[in-house]
């Protein structure tokens, strides 16, 4: 084994230029006089070949950037690329390890001064950080810029997520990872899946962040495996959200319930609580009860199954075609309540009815509403119209309950 170790003004090629030259002049054959055979045979020159050589490059300050062992390791006739087969070793940054990286092939280019190294073939990279671990065709290293580059057939796994997309730029020294192009990222803890076309993973802080529109799925939680057993099973099956995406690496099987949808033009996901700040063009949309919310500003809680919005939102049931409308609002969708605030109308098209109060709560199941506050109640057949401070009763029925306070009379107008 052979190893080398030097600053950037010296270039590891050097301590093999002057043995390689040894070797090949050894390696000759012998010549016939130039009397006897007239003008001499050009020498043609052989490649240098190492076999189960470590190389390795420092900076300025004699901090290694990468330590490399490579089974075979060729060099190309001008010596300016190092060709390198089955390899292993480390890529160092402020002398400490920050991937553990093996492929089947990769090069060193000395134009370059040794400073970028490229990876190719069944590429497994491993931050031992954070348990990042990044598998590709594809994988270049960029000492001066921090920055790791991967790309083609590529799959990021760690301990909170599993993700497919199509180039992962990875900023090594702040833990960052870029992921561009077709992105579908399963949650592992709770089963949520992302899609989107861009996605900014900050590994320390545990938050995704997406500005370029995501899709986000939550399916329901198997009850007796956890889904991280599921995301061991396979990646044969590609669950697209919405359409096929055509991935060359499928993303994680997940369970066949969904029980919400949520797109957005930005989200921020926090892997460790699990709660989504969604913004701009939010809706979600979930199937148990059937109900479409739509706001700019949304906070989804994805473990309770809630959803806050702190601007003005719209409520839609959608087989009961019941419409909600209120400048603040929040959703259990477990138990099937809806509480709007902030000045809240409540209408259903079917029969012309209207409610509108400060506050409204609506329990879907039993399809009752109780409005609190400024309570002002239409309908069209019989024509109706009261006031008062509460209201109890059910939109469906037009069966209201009107009362006006203690010190309040309801006001009941006969429409002709």
């Amino acid at each position: 084994m052979t190893c080398f170790n030097h600053q950037r003004r010296r270039s590891w090629l050097s301590w093999w230029l002057g043995l390689g030259l040894l070797s090949l002049a050894a390696c000759q054959p012998a010549t016939v006089d130039d009397a006897v055979n007239g003008d001499r045979e050009p020498v043609v020159a052989e490649q240098l070949v190492l076999r189960n050589a470590t190389l390795e490059q420092a900076d300025e300050s004699g901090n290694v950037l990468w330590k490399i062992n490579a089974q075979r390791t060729s060099y190309s006739e001008d010596k300016q690329t190092a060709t390198l087969e089955d390899l292993t070793g480390n890529l160092l940054q402020d002398g400490e390890i920050i991937l553990k990286v093996r492929a089947a092939g990769g090069e060193v280019r000395l134009e370059e001064d040794g400073e970028k190294v490229f990876l190719r073939g069944q590429i497994e990279a491993t931050d031992p950080r954070n348990d990042l671990t990044i598998r590709a065709q594809e994988l270049d290293w960029l000492p001066r810029e921090d920055r790791v580059v991967a790309r083609q057939n590529l799959r990021v796994s760690h301990p909170q997520l599993e993700v497919v997309a199509e180039e992962a730029r990875y900023q090594t020294r702040e833990e960052q990872l870029d992921l561009l192009g077709k992105v579908v990222a399963t949650a592992k803890e709770q089963p949520v899946q992302l899609q989107s076309e861009k996605l900014s993973w900050a590994i320390d802080a545990r938050l995704l962040t997406s500005d370029r529109g995501i899709e986000l799925t939550r399916y329901q939680a198997p009850e007796t495996s956890n889904a991280l057993n599921l995301l061991e099973r396979s990646a044969n099956r590609s669950l697209a959200l919405g359409a096929d995406i055509g991935l060359i690496l499928a993303p994680p099987p997940l369970p066949e319930r969904i029980t919400d949808r949520v797109v957005a033009e930005q989200a921020e996901l926090n892997l460790e609580t699990l709660v989504v700040l969604l913004r701009d063009a939010v809706e979600s949309r979930s199937l148990e009860p059937p109900l479409q919310i739509a706001s700019d500003s949304i906070v989804w809680s994805l473990k309770p199954r809630t959803v806050l919005a702190d601007q003005p939102v719209q409520v839609f049931h959608r087989q009961d075609q019941v419409e909600l409308a209120a400048n603040q609002g929040f959703a259990d969708l477990e138990r099937e309540t809806v509480q709007l605030s902030d000045g809240a109308l409540g209408r259903n098209p079917q029969n012309g009815s209207e409610l509108s109060a400060d506050e409204i709560l609506w329990q879907i199941p039993e399809r009752r509403v109780q409005a609190e506050g400024s309570v002002i109640y239409k309908q069209p057949d019989p024509p109706l119209h009261l006031v008062g401070s509460r209201a109890v009763g059910n939109l469906d029925q037009q069966n209201i309950t009107i009362t006006g306070g203690s010190n309040q009379r309801v006001v009941t107008n006969i429409m002709p």
